[in-house]
C-alpha cells in the first residue's frame, strides 16, 4: 500500500516530461526578454548601530527614490515643509 502512492506519482511526472522539454526553448527565450534589472545596494547607517543595513533597488528605482529626497528637502528649506503652529510653541 506505501508503493502505490509513490508509483502513481512517478508514472504521472514521467507523462508530463515531454511536454515541458517541448516548452523549454521557447521559455528560455522570454525569460531572456524579461530579465530582471540588475539591483544597486547601498548601506544605510542605521541609528545606534556599527553594522550598515543594506537596501537594494533597481537603477530606475533609486533615481525616483533619490528625486523624492531631494524634492523633501528643497520643500523643506523653502517653508514648504510641515507646519509647527499649534505645537505648543
Amino acid at each position: 500500500m506505501r508503493f502505490i502512492l509513490p508509483l502513481a506519482m512517478l508514472a504521472g511526472a514521467s507523462l508530463s516530461v515531454p511536454a515541458l522539454a517541448e516548452d523549454a526553448p521557447a521559455t528560455a527565450t522570454s525569460a531572456a526578454k524579461t530579465a530582471k534589472p540588475k539591483k544597486v545596494c547601498r548601506a544605510d547607517a542605521a541609528l545606534g548601530s556599527v553594522m550598515p543595513r543594506y537596501i537594494c533597488h533597481s537603477k530606475e528605482e533609486w533615481a525616483a527614490i533619490d528625486k523624492a529626497n531631494q524634492s523633501a528637502t528643497d520643500g523643506a528649506l523653502n517653508g514648504a515643509g510641515p507646519s509647527l503652529k499649534g505645537a505648543g510653541n
